[in-house]
């Protein structure tokens, strides 16, 4: 009988020891990732976001934000502030569709979390003024890239396919009308002749930077957007990098003319 209950101890002993072995093997096998990583396949991922539609928005009126990108998660939330009413409409591995209400003017922040930590952040400008007329857009070029320049057949500066696709980042008509200046003046870029130096290339950037709207964060915290819709292609792209390179990289505001 003793016997018996020394072999019966050893058994659970074996027993106890296979089971922590296993949990010990499928803990190791967890990937520790970052905040910004997601699992996916027993792999850590990294959350992409490519863009949020739209940037500008009018105040009192319900939106819907859609935000683009790779390996989202069901666990991503979406916040605005100041912005009432929030409900998550859609959510997928590459699109998240949040609507709200803004309720007071100026600069927000609509911030997308993991449940615990911030993942990405962008920054939402709230206006008193009225939704853009998407009824005056220009129709969809057949060839928008038959030449370097593009469609422009109402003739504001701007090419045609530029002006439907800035409308989904703008909701109201005063940001569509200062986006479509901004776009103007990068348009000019691919337009005029390329600067053969330094100078001149200072002299371009001058007068296209004294011909944008004050709010210069047009230029600045979203030219991401403007370089992916107007320099499209790879031969505008190369337009554009030939005025950086004249520019040397770069330049510093004192180099530039002032405004007259």
């Amino acid at each position: 009988m003793k016997r018996n209950k020394i072999l019966l101890h050893c058994t659970v002993l074996l027993v106890l020891v296979a089971c922590d072995k296993s949990d010990r093997k499928v803990e190791s096998q967890t990937p520790k990732c970052d905040s910004s990583q997601v699992i996916q396949n027993g792999k850590c991922v990294t959350l992409k976001f490519d863009s949020v539609k739209p940037l500008f928005v009018p105040q009192d009126e319900i939106t819907t934000f859609t935000v683009e990108g790779q390996h989202f998660t069901p666990e991503l939330e979406v916040q605005i502030e100041n912005c009432t009413n929030g409900k998550m409409i859609k959510g997928s591995s590459n699109i998240i569709e949040y609507k709200c209400k803004p309720t007071t003017t100026g600069e927000h922040s609509l911030v997308i979390t993991n449940g615990k930590q911030v993942v990405f952040w962008q920054q939402i400008s709230v206006s008193n003024a009225k939704a853009v007329d998407r009824n005056i857009l220009p129709p969809k070029p057949s060839n928008p890239n038959q030449t370097l320049s593009g469609v422009d057949t109402n003739k504001n500066g701007v090419r045609d396919e530029v002006e439907r696709e800035l409308v989904n980042y703008v909701a109201t008509q005063n940001d569509y009308d200062r986006a479509l200046i901004s776009a103007k003046a990068y348009q000019e870029i691919i337009d005029r002749p390329t600067p053969k130096n330094r100078e001149q290339a200072l002299k371009m950037m001058s007068d296209l930077l004294c011909r944008l709207p004050k709010r210069v964060s047009l230029i600045s915290s979203y030219k991401n957007v403007y370089h992916s819709v107007i320099f499209d292609t790879k031969e505008r792209k190369e337009k554009y990098m030939s005025m950086m390179w004249a520019l040397e990289g770069g330049y510093s505001s004192f180099e530039l003319s002032p405004c007259k």
